[in-house]
């Protein structure tokens, strides 16, 4: 059975959830966009043991914690913080903060 083991958060609470399920036709991974509410459902009937959460072009201005913290309380994960610093070995060493999580089953 396919479980929704990857989300990628974007901008006015939408969500992209993707299944763990691969179609070899069409070389693809079945993703969907949903808001909140229907991510937590989604996840209460479907999710992973653990499930990796990304952040669309890392924006800051997405509210991260918040549907973080609402996903893993309204379906028994605890969060672990996987960010880090990304340096560029191009453009002098510029730095930027890469937003990653997962979601793991309490």
């Amino acid at each position: 059975m396919s479980e929704l083991n990857n989300i990628t958060f974007y901008w006015g609470g939408r969500n992209y959830c993707c299944y763990s399920d691969w179609d070899s036709q069409s070389d693809y991974f079945p993703g969907y966009d949903l808001n909140t509410k229907n991510t937590i459902e989604w996840i209460k009937k479907d999710g992973a043991k653990t499930i990796y959460v990304n952040v669309v072009n890392n924006d800051i201005d997405i509210p991260i914690q918040k549907r973080l913290n609402k996903i893993s309380k309204e379906c028994g994960y605890d969060v672990i913080d996987k960010s880090y610093m990304n340096k560029s070995p191009f453009d002098g060493g510029k730095e930027w903060f890469i937003y990653k999580y997962q979601l793991v089953k309490s």
